[in-house]
């Protein structure tokens, strides 16, 4: 997915300061290997607040999972907090 893409999705939220590709290495010869994850660090807007960012976008068909440091995790099917409630 180009950086583009996810400027503009982001932008909504506040001012991006950085999209990266997030690499990994190993001791095997793949130092500086780009994985799929993208790093994308914003300054969000004065009104906006972190849980106002969505837990998922789905960008040119694709589905984006936006993890936020300090945030809880949601399901994503049933959008609780905590996963659905388990029964006996």
């Amino acid at each position: 997915m180009p950086d583009e893409d996810l400027r503009r999705a982001f932008s909504e939220f506040g001012e991006l300061q950085e999209v990266r590709q997030e690499g990994w290495s190993s001791a095997t010869g793949f130092d500086k290997v780009n994985s799929t994850t993208r790093v994308v660090r914003v300054t969000l807007r004065e009104k906006a607040t972190l849980e106002a960012l969505p837990h998922l976008f789905i960008l040119e068909g694709e589905s984006v999972l936006v993890v936020v440091p300090g945030r809880a995790p949601v399901c994503l099917r049933c959008q609780m907090p905590t996963g659905p409630p388990r029964t006996a």
